[in-house]
């Protein structure tokens, strides 16, 4: 933006994707089956492009940084609804602007081909899933965390 955001401690960028494979790549490149993308079919709905990578690897923070999250909606079809699970998202930056920024947002439409930015911070240590609110696209693999502070374990959904 022409006028920059304010100073983050930690910054993450995170590509929604979805994907429609021909199939599991495994013996052979997968393709695009447009069959299932025209019904809006996807075998797997991401984080950059692997599917509960964040669930294994958790992104990571300490309780009151201001963690900013740079959030792109590839699809090509679906939006995502931005949420990070146990906190409020402080500011949103629509369109990355500095113009026009959102406080104390729950969860925020973020339409295919656009993008948002997005600041938080953690009150307590703890295990905060970052999902798009889309229970079929978490279920399809777009779920992660933030592990704050010690925490340990993991989650299910």
């Amino acid at each position: 933006p022409a006028k920059p955001l304010p100073k983050a401690d930690r910054e993450y960028v995170l590509v929604g994707s979805e994907w429609y494979l021909t199939n599991d790549g495994k013996a052979e490149p997968a393709g695009i089956d447009m069959q299932k993308a025209r019904h809006l079919e996807p075998d797997y709905v991401t984080w950059n492009g692997f599917a509960g990578q964040y669930k294994d690897h958790p992104l990571v923070a300490e309780k009151g940084e201001v963690v900013r999250f740079y959030v792109v909606a590839a699809g090509p079809s679906f939006d995502l609804d931005f949420h990070v699970v146990g906190t409020l998202l402080d500011k949103v930056y629509v369109d990355g602007t500095t113009t026009n920024v959102w406080r104390n947002v729950q969860t925020m439409l973020v339409p295919a081909g656009g993008g948002m930015v997005f600041d938080t911070t953690f009150a307590e240590d703890g295990l905060y899933p970052v999902v798009s609110h889309s229970f079929a696209s978490v279920d399809l693999g777009q779920v992660g965390l933030v592990r704050v502070g010690d925490a340990t374990g993991t989650m299910s959904h």
